[in-house]
């Protein structure tokens, strides 16, 4: 689906090729919208690693705005602090960037 989207494990090295992908619905190119897709990767021992994420279509009008991040990849233990507002580099034309999170560093995997 994308040349973006890449997995590799440390025992069976690049699982790029065996990337899968659901969709919730069809996404519509000519309508702005938001469309979750869940990607999922399954190494040799039968590990599997999801991702769910957002496929944004916007209005061709919309110029949008620049975010950047200072991570793109953040690992926690249970139990640590967690304060999304800290991985932000950037925000909008305003300054202005409002985040939410429902991150739950007490259990794993939330």
């Amino acid at each position: 689906m994308s040349s973006k989207i890449t997995a590799d494990s440390v025992l069976d090295g690049d699982l790029t090729s065996n990337i899968k992908y659901s969709l919730e619905k069809t996404v519509n190119t000519q309508a702005a919208g938001e469309y979750p897709i869940e990607f999922r990767v399954m190494d040799r021992g039968g590990n599997t690693v999801y991702l769910k994420t957002q496929i944004s279509i916007s209005d061709k009008s919309y110029a949008g705005i620049d975010v950047k991040l200072k991570d793109y990849l953040i690992y926690l233990s249970v139990g640590d602090a967690f304060d999304p507002n800290a991985y932000f580099d950037s925000a909008d034309k305003e300054g202005e960037l409002t985040v939410q999170s429902n991150v739950n560093t007490a259990k794993a995997g939330s």
